[in-house]
């Protein structure tokens, strides 16, 4: 009885000891960041939008989780409370949602106020498919 009492103990440290090192890896893990990776598909806004309203099922096979980087018209843009920023490309009523973070949005305080409506714009960013609109996060601007 005493050995399977060890063995019982043993295998609980074990666990234990496993358990703390992948919680310890996964969060000292460093994010992503999307600004510097290169994107899965470039793209023009309405050619993405056309391809969510063809089947929204193919779109997100190909394009969830991805780095996009889409080419569109600025129709909107808005500050965030939480002190991100959006960017409407294509329509105002349903198109793609770029979201910059706040620490990005910030950095780049003079690129955000020099934005103008119908301005044409590259953003890149991961796709997070379609909810009102079709969104993006973690964006960033493409330099020229």
């Amino acid at each position: 009885m005493k050995t399977t009492g060890k063995r019982f103990l043993a295998l609980i440290l074990i666990t234990g000891a496993v358990g703390i090192s992948v919680a310890t890896y996964l969060y000292f893990k460093p994010h992503k960041n999307y600004a510097t990776m290169k994107p899965d598909y470039i793209l023009d806004a309405r050619t993405l939008v056309d391809e969510y309203n063809d089947s929204e099922a193919k779109a997100n096979d190909k394009y969830l989780g991805k780095v996009v980087q889409v080419r569109g018209l600025i129709k909107g843009y808005s500050g965030n409370p939480n002190g991100s920023f959006s960017i409407y490309l294509n329509d105002s009523f349903f198109g793609v949602t770029c979201t910059f973070d706040s620490a990005y949005a910030a950095y780049h305080q003079e690129l955000f106020n020099q934005l103008k409506l119908e301005q044409q714009i590259d953003i890149k960013g991961r796709c997070d498919g379609i909810l009102t609109d079709i969104r993006l996060s973690k964006c960033s601007f493409v330099d020229p």
